[in-house]
């Protein structure tokens, strides 16, 4: 079922992750490996975007923004969240 993301949503969610203390970096070009390298040496919780590229990266958490889901009468956003090393395992080439 494909849903209609109200306008203006990717500043609103910028501003709300920004609100609840979280830091938000964002590039509009190619800068894959420099996210992910700035990600695990800061600590960050992981990488949301919407770029597949980032399973290839170890030790990484991969926040996909199509896996967003809204649950409007709960008034709940979810997310999935993958970790690299895991799908590396399934995979059999960790």
């Amino acid at each position: 079922k494909k849903h209609i993301l109200p306008l203006l949503l990717h500043q609103i969610l910028i501003s709300v992750v920004e609100e609840m203390g979280f830091p938000i970096f964002q590039s509009f070009g190619e800068a894959d490996n420099e996210i992910a390298h700035y990600c695990r040496r800061n600590d960050f919780f992981g990488v949301m975007a919407l770029d597949s590229d980032f399973f290839i990266f170890e030790k990484l958490r991969y926040l996909p923004t199509s896996e967003l889901s809204f649950q409007e009468q709960e008034g709940k956003i979810t997310l999935r969240v993958y970790e690299t090393e895991n799908i590396a395992k399934l995979l059999s080439i960790s």
